[in-house]
């Protein structure tokens, strides 16, 4: 029981100290809408954030995947799979953005923005 009583305290010292915290928005993912050929959607991901001031990290060009960042400040990928749904497989685009000093979901709603405005 003597046990019992030393933990609680640090019990409730580690929860409301969890509490208080927040997230430094780092990281935040966001699904891009796709067509059910899959095309251009990585290309439309690529002139957005190429107009956005990012520079690819590969030279060649993938179907499937983009990796770009803007000087070591931020990254983006952008990875287009599939996903199970009611009617089977489906087409889905997900990018994630990387931002160590926060404001990742920032950049990634922006993103979005844009890509969906020119991926009509």
């Amino acid at each position: 029981m003597h046990r019992v009583l030393l933990t609680l305290p640090l019990l409730l010292l580690l929860v409301s100290s969890r509490v208080g915290a927040q997230d430094a928005d780092v990281l935040f993912s966001l699904p891009l809408p796709t067509r059910p050929d899959g095309a251009r959607e990585i290309e439309t991901l690529e002139d957005v954030v190429i107009a956005m001031g990012a520079h690819l990290k590969h030279e060649e060009s993938r179907e499937d995947a983009l990796e770009a960042a803007w000087d070591g400040t931020a990254d983006v990928q952008g990875f287009l799979g599939f996903k199970e749904s009611a009617t089977g497989l489906v087409r889905e685009l997900t990018l994630t953005c990387i931002k160590v000093s926060g404001g990742a979901e920032a950049l990634c709603r922006e993103i979005e923005q844009r890509y969906r405005a020119q991926y009509r």
